[in-house]
């Protein structure tokens, strides 16, 4: 390793966006890396991780900020939405993640953002929920999560079962990571997974 690029990443961040960016660009490299050796797509973290770099490599968002709405945004217009009569499984391919107890697979994506019996451990499946309507509603509702436009996922559904599927190996260290990634990249926040 050369002295000058040795000095530079040692060198600190003197500012909260420059660390940010760091940060967040820090955390694309490790979910790149991730997905490319099995073993660790195997853990927790290579698991969750892969959800947000789910651009395969590549930019999805075009160097854009995503910016997402959270459970709570999607909660108070769902009345208003066709997907309010979509059944869980018809979207995701499965039952509501519980962890004990009773799993009705036919719940409206309505009840399970506003009936607290149905959010699944950690609320991972009112997270779901959200991160389906943010990639349904890119473009609009102050929504840009361009996953479901055919790169890299073809519709939102296949998106929605894409991260389904994630979360049912870990639920809750991946509802962990959903509420995370929302909350960075809500209205206000800066968030740009790669770039």
């Amino acid at each position: 390793m050369d002295s000058n690029n040795q000095d530079s990443q040692n060198a600190p961040i003197e500012n909260g966006d420059g660390r940010r960016k760091f940060l967040q660009r820090s955390a694309a490299g490790f979910a790149l890396a991730a997905l490319s050796s099995k073993s660790v797509w195997a853990t927790n973290i290579g698991i969750t991780a892969s959800i947000v770099a789910s651009g395969h490599g590549s930019d999805f968002a075009g160097g854009f900020p995503i910016q997402l709405q959270k459970p709570g945004y999607w909660r108070g217009i769902i009345n208003s939405l066709p997907e309010k009569e979509e059944k869980f499984n018809y979207v995701f391919g499965g039952k509501l993640i519980v962890s004990a107890g009773y799993a009705d697979k036919n719940r409206k994506l309505k009840v399970v953002l506003n009936d607290s019996n149905f959010a699944g451990p950690n609320n991972i499946n009112v997270m779901l929920v959200a991160m389906y309507l943010n990639a349904t509603y890119s473009g609009f509702h102050s929504v840009y999560y361009p996953v479901a436009d055919g790169h890299p996922f073809s519709n939102p559904k296949s998106y929605a079962k894409h991260v389904y599927n994630e979360a049912l190996q870990n639920p809750l260290n991946t509802a962990a990571f959903l509420d995370d990634f929302l909350n960075s990249c809500h209205q206000g926040g800066t968030c740009t997974v790669l770039g």
